[in-house]
């Protein structure tokens, strides 16, 4: 939170960021889980009035955003297509996950960022 609060002015969710942090955050077993999904869902909808905030609609394919010939995994699947899905959009995926190829990705490099951890 320190960095996106230092260092971001304007970001996006899309349906499956969106997705994914509802799942996540109303399971059982997350840490300091919220009370049901319903409640996960009134988390999600207060970050609609932050400032900055803009939904991006999954617009693209998954075949479109990969770079030709590119061999990935089942498990890279997600990572890829969210990060295509920025490039495409002209803005950058922040993630915490250094793994990801973004070489498999047309403008891949451009669009990825890890967040500075520490």
């Amino acid at each position: 939170m320190n960095w996106f609060n230092a260092e971001v002015t304007d970001w996006a969710t899309c349906a499956i960021a969106e997705n994914g942090f509802l799942r996540i955050i109303s399971h059982p077993a997350y840490p300091a889980p919220v009370s049901g999904v319903e409640a996960a869902m009134g988390l999600l909808a207060e970050q609609y009035v932050v400032a900055g905030w803009r939904f991006w609609g999954d617009d693209v394919s998954i075949l479109d955003v990969l770079e030709p010939g590119v061999a990935i995994t089942h498990s890279q699947i997600t990572d890829l297509y969210l990060l295509g899905l920025a490039a495409h959009k002209g803005g950058r995926l922040a993630t915490l996950d250094s793994r990801i190829n973004a070489s498999a990705v047309r403008g891949g490099r451009e669009a990825f960022f890890v967040i500075p951890v520490g």
